[in-house]
């Protein structure tokens, strides 16, 4: 009897949702979620091809990020941050970087992000790249690289 009463609510609640294609957002929205955290953020197209067009937003904290895909197919998305001398631009970029993860990701994100900031300092000489799929279709990878001074979180979809 208790099947029969699950099954009949699955029902009514519908078909499963469709699947978005790309990275399940779409560019809009990724950017609105953006300048939400990060006002100075401006847009422009960096390029175009007959498929995906590459916007790109470089800000005075030397934080690029590049959406690539169409406005409803947004196949990745990625963050650098080129370190600097300056202490106020430097907490800038990562909490811009912060930003960034959690418009895609959430609080399961945020927590991956700053685990990973922790690894980062207790490893400060040493490049690496740590991946972590979230939301079924998105993977988030941190790659840190000391010698060129940068950090980048990119989102591919699987």
């Amino acid at each position: 009897m208790a099947l029969s009463v699950t099954v009949l609510k699955a029902q009514q609640q519908g078909p499963p949702p469709s699947v978005a294609p790309g990275l399940e957002i779409n560019r809009s929205e990724l950017i609105r979620k953006l300048n939400v955290y990060n006002a100075d953020y401006i847009f422009e197209t960096a390029k175009t091809n007959d498929k995906f067009e590459t916007i790109k937003s470089t800000n005075k904290s030397d934080v690029t990020t590049e959406i690539y895909g169409s406005e409803n197919d947004v196949e990745s998305a990625a963050c650098t941050f080129v370190f600097t001398t300056d202490t106020a631009a430097s907490k800038s970029g990562f909490i811009k970087l912060a930003g960034f993860v959690f418009a895609l990701t959430e609080k399961p994100g945020l927590d991956w992000y700053f685990s990973q900031i922790k690894y980062m300092n207790e490893n400060r000489t040493s490049s690496f790249t740590h991946t972590e799929r979230f939301n079924y279709m998105r993977r988030l990878e941190f790659v840190f690289d000391p010698k060129n001074k940068y950090l980048k979180i990119r989102a591919v979809h699987l």
